[in-house]
């Protein structure tokens, strides 16, 4: 690893991977619970065990999930880019694979009422809400990493600076309230 600081991002995207095997999903019909899906079942397709009325159990092909399949592969990328020590790659991959999450998590309770013909409902686990707080933290401290070591090349003040800009990006109403400006960047 070229910059030690990518560590912190390095083990909050392989902790998104791992969070890719756990329940995404879960879809019930009536109030019964029928299955539950993990991620990477949904990135990159399997079969699932359905339950039926007369007792015999009944196996049902998933498709790829495609939102799903790029959030997964944009955490693997973020993986290789935080060993190769690229800040702003890095975080552009979490930055995808979280509005990846955010469709697939728009897009898919409504395939799964297509599916159902309006019978089955779709619950989020905890798997996908990990995932996607992962990858948020992933790409914000990659972003920050990055901001910081554009501000350290321009010998600005430093780290208040840096985080500065990162808020500046995010939310710029909260900054420009003098408020905050006079409490938080006053100090370095």
């Amino acid at each position: 690893m070229k910059d030690r600081k990518m560590l912190g991002s390095l083990l909050v995207f392989v902790g998104s991977i791992l969070c890719f095997f756990l329940p995404f999903v879960s879809v019930s019909c009536q109030g019964q619970k029928l299955f539950s899906i993990s991620g990477q079942q949904l990135a990159t397709g399997s079969s699932v065990t359905l339950p039926s009325m007369s007792g015999a159990s009944t196996h049902e092909r998933v498709a790829i999930e495609p939102f799903t399949a790029i959030a997964w592969g944009s955490a693997f990328i973020g993986v290789g880019l935080c060993l190769a020590g690229r800040r702003l790659g890095a975080g552009s991959a979490g930055a995808v694979g979280v509005v990846s999450l955010l469709i697939m998590r728009s897009v898919l309770p409504d395939k799964i009422q297509q599916q159902t013909h309006g019978m089955g409902t779709a619950s989020f686990e905890t798997g996908y809400l990990l995932a996607l707080l992962l990858m948020a933290a992933g790409a914000a401290w990659s972003g920050f990493l990055y901001i910081a070591g554009q501000e350290d090349c321009c010998r600005s003040s430093g780290r208040a600076e840096a985080v500065k800009r990162v808020f500046e990006l995010i939310a710029p109403s909260v900054i420009s309230c003098s408020y905050f400006e006079n409490a938080f960047w006053a100090v370095d």
